[in-house]
């Protein structure tokens, strides 16, 4: 629902290279990465599922609060994927 996949999928490639450079056993270079992934995944995730949830309440609920809040919804949504990861 956040139209994430591509990017979370370069972040995993960045990232997943990053681990593996730093000379790591393999096992161990690829927990680090899970590791560094996880909170991150997980967070999109459950904005994936929020933002479906939003979908599921009533027109006549769902419609006024967009429009009243919806850029502001948005924008709040998205701020934590600015940062790297």
């Amino acid at each position: 629902m956040l139209g994430q996949g591509g990017a979370m999928a370069i972040e995993d490639g960045w990232l997943l290279a990053e681990s593996l450079a730093t000379g790591a056993e393999l096992d161990a270079a690829l927990a680090a990465f899970v590791e560094r992934r996880e909170p991150r995944v997980s967070w999109v995730r459950e904005q994936s599922l929020a933002a479906g949830r939003a979908l599921d309440l009533a027109p006549d609920v769902r419609d006024p609060m967009l429009a009243e809040r919806g850029q502001a919804l948005l924008a709040a949504r998205f701020e934590p994927l600015r940062a790297p990861p």
